[in-house]
């Protein structure tokens, strides 16, 4: 067994191993460029190992298309481009390594592999044959930018983590109620006004365009696709705190959960269409991504209105549209891809609740907030089956398993760790979800029963900072949980004892990097 995540799809044994060294060389045909880059800076960050231009080992990179007898990838590209993209093959003898790669993505996913050997093997690797490709085609995270502003130094060292497991997409939540986080030009005061707050008393911040093309160009250079979200209608009062004309008083009036942009007001469409068309020409991948969750004081009719104005205006940038799983009650379309967010399950208790009328107490949200999502998500089970008969397909998030600010229910092994694990996660009532073992113990193709698997775009977590502080906060929240969530978007579905034995040995991938994770009881029990 290979004692790398996400585990490979296939891997045939050798005899002997191969040693990297100073004196290894990395030999790379054009258009593997990238992927030796990768190669080298990995071995020297995460292994120690920075190779020269010696008489060792030669690890060699190619191009050049092949056969293998793998399932097909699942799903949807984020940058519109083939699913079987990332097929590629790894020959390890005693001398040198060949990396092949179908196309100029593939190559850095083995050379991600050769890292986490060398790293987790003090330079050692096993003679054979990896042949892999992915199982599911989009792997992303959605990372909230506003709650907690994160500076650019942090977006790099998430994008790092994302490419060290083979994960592709980087779903950026740029806009809330809390802040903003990207500039327009022809709206300054998104910036000037809401890009100073985040949550609470935290410090805001935005990202200045340069900025923000040199993080797509850092998140491109490790074949990540950037989707940048604006998250409407609801979820915007950082927006009507810049421009309150884009609001009636009746709504400046609500709480700010309750705040919506409402299409008959006049300055709308024009605001939609110069933020989509913002996000469009910052970002080079297929889609962006329109929100569309928890409106949850909007009356049905006019949540459906707003999303029939802002499908076609987000369409004419030349993007696809990605959207949370409410869209549909708007009216989505073939092309469009809908997140799948709010389990079965959690839409029963949401009516079980809602029937009770005993809502659950917490201080941060008031019992009217309360009842307008609960009335929201309970009605949340109707939601991907009309995405199906729309047309869209799906993106799987659901809440308990893969939104890695939830609360760990277990106890660390690190005493150290009491104040941060206490203090981190959402509430249990909010978010009912299961030790780092429960979390893992699902399968994306056949979480909803009813969802076709040939309807599945691929899986997503997300990472939402309404608790998290900063760095240290939110790397304790996304390790070990995100290794998780890349091999369930990778590798064939693996038994938990089988992922636990390869997660034990990843605190030295983090250690390299100083990423903080959280020491679950539940993986280092000994």
């Amino acid at each position: 067994m290979l004692n790398i995540i996400p585990a490979p799809q296939q891997f045939m044994a050798g005899e002997g191993t191969l040693t990297l060294d100073a004196t290894t060389q990395i030999v790379a045909e054009l258009g593997t460029e990238s992927a030796a880059r990768w190669l080298r800076d990995g071995l020297a960050r995460y292994a120690g190992i920075e190779v020269g231009a010696g008489l060792g080992p030669v690890i060699h990179l190619e191009i050049k298309p092949f056969e293998a007898s793998l399932p097909d990838t699942i799903g949807t590209r984020a940058d519109g481009d083939l699913a079987e993209r990332e097929l590629h093959s790894i020959e390890i003898t005693h001398k040198n390594a060949t990396i092949t790669g179908v196309s100029a993505e593939a190559p850095p996913c083995g050379a991600t592999t050769l890292v986490q050997l060398a790293a987790l093997n003090g330079g050692v690797l096993p003679v054979g044959t990896i042949i892999d490709a992915p199982r599911l085609a989009w792997r992303g995270l959605s990372f909230d930018v506003v709650r907690c502003f994160h500076p650019a130094s942090t977006v790099k060292d998430v994008l790092d983590l994302l490419a060290m497991y083979k994960m592709n997409v980087l779903h950026w939540h740029l806009t809330d109620s809390e802040g903003w986080r990207f500039q327009v030009d022809s709206w300054p005061l998104l910036t000037e006004v809401s890009g100073k707050t985040a949550r609470g008393n935290r410090e805001g911040g935005y990202y200045t365009p340069e900025e923000f093309a040199e993080l797509v160009k850092y998140a491109a250079d490790r074949f990540i696709t950037v989707i940048p979200e604006f998250d409407s209608p609801g979820h915007t009062a950082s927006v009507l705190r810049a421009y309150p004309e884009l609001a009636d008083q009746s709504i400046h009036d609500m709480e700010e959960a309750f705040c919506y942009l409402h299409p008959d007001q006049p300055c709308v469409p024009q605001f939609l269409a110069d933020i989509y068309q913002a996000m469009a020409a910052r970002t080079t991948g297929a889609y962006i991504h329109i929100g569309g969750d928890e409106a949850i004081s909007m009356e049905h009719a006019t949540f459906e209105q707003y999303i029939e104005l802002a499908l076609p205006l987000a369409r004419a940038t030349g993007k696809g549209v990605v959207a949370w799983q409410e869209a549909a009650r708007g009216g989505l379309a073939e092309g469009d891809l809908v997140q799948f967010w709010i389990p079965d399950e959690t839409a029963a208790k949401a009516q079980a609740v809602l029937a009770s009328g005993q809502f659950p107490k917490l201080a941060s949200l008031s019992e009217e907030v309360l009842r307008g999502f609960m009335t929201s998500v309970a009605i949340a089970d109707r939601d991907i089956p009309l995405a199906l008969e729309q047309g869209a397909d799906v993106i799987i998030s659901p809440s308990k398993q893969l939104y890695l600010d939830t609360k760990y229910p277990e106890p660390s092994v690190d005493p150290a760790q009491s104040e941060q694990h206490n203090r981190l996660g959402m509430p249990l009532q909010v978010y009912n979800n299961g030790t780092l073992e429960e979390t893992y113990n699902w399968d994306p193709t056949t979480i909803k029963p009813d969802l076709p698997v040939e309807r599945i775009a691929g899986v997503e977590a997300a990472i939402w900072c309404e608790l998290i502080e900063g760095r240290d906060d939110l790397f304790f929240q996304l390790l070990p949980r995100l290794a998780g969530v890349a091999e369930k978007g990778w590798s064939r579905n693996l038994p938990w004892e089988d992922h636990k034995a390869r997660l034990t040995q990843q605190p030295t991938l983090w250690d390299a990097v100083s990423l903080p994770y959280f020491k679950s009881s539940v993986v280092w029990d000994s």
